[in-house]
């Protein structure tokens, strides 16, 4: 049914104004699921390790700089927002 859709309008408009409302679509209807999902979620080291080492190990995927870097600024973020907050002396 997608691609029923999709191709007459990308030969119509161009693939990616297609693209792009197709994700914006997906976005505006994943994430009431995602925010709702928020305070279960944990960081599990399976999940980083499926999709870096074995897509190099078993696709023989490159492994670029620029990807390792934006893995520890994901990583970094995700320590950020789900660190437990500190009760500080001047609140408590």
């Amino acid at each position: 049914m997608g691609f029923n859709l999709a191709a007459p309008l990308q030969r119509r408009h161009g693939a990616l104004p297609v693209v792009w409302r197709a994700q914006l679509v997906a976005v505006v209807l994943v994430l009431p699921v995602a925010i709702a999902s928020i305070p279960a979620s944990e960081f599990a080291w399976s999940s980083l390790l499926a999709s870096v080492a074995l897509g190099a190990t078993l696709n023989d995927e490159p492994v670029h700089a620029a990807a390792l870097m934006g893995t520890a600024l994901v990583l970094g973020g995700a320590y950020v927002t789900s660190r437990p907050k500190r009760v500080s002396a001047a609140s408590a």
